[in-house]
């Protein structure tokens, strides 16, 4: 693949190769659960834990803060609502959302995993 041409890491590899996957099977609800579970949810709190157990660079800085503003909350409120109007009351939708976080949130726990082995 081009990720493994480019020399990425084989942690960075599947992470990608999963997000890709959501986007490949056209499902929006599924897509919008991975990506909403799997970033928007949950990396605004990470990095602001991060934030606070390292030293940072001013580069470093930037970045967490580009990750952690008050406009990351207002995604996450946006991000359920669509998620509400792309689900709505079909069950069926719901479950497969409910998957699609799950495995999205799974792999980047596999993404953080092999970040540290490789550290």
């Amino acid at each position: 693949t081009a990720l493994s041409a480019a020399g990425a890491p084989p942690g960075a590899q599947t992470f990608v190769l999963q997000t890709m996957a959501f986007v490949r099977e056209g499902r929006p609800h599924a897509m919008a659960a991975a990506f909403f579970a799997g970033r928007q949810a949950i990396v605004p709190d990470m990095f602001r834990r991060l934030q606070a157990a390292i030293p940072a660079t001013p580069a470093m800085e930037a970045y967490l803060d580009r990750h952690t503003g008050p406009d990351n909350d207002r995604l996450a409120e946006q991000g359920f609502a669509l998620l509400e109007d792309l689900c709505g009351d079909d069950g069926g939708r719901w479950r497969e959302a409910g998957d699609a976080a799950l495995a999205a949130l799974r792999a980047r726990a596999d993404l953080w995993s092999a970040t540290a082995r490789a550290l």
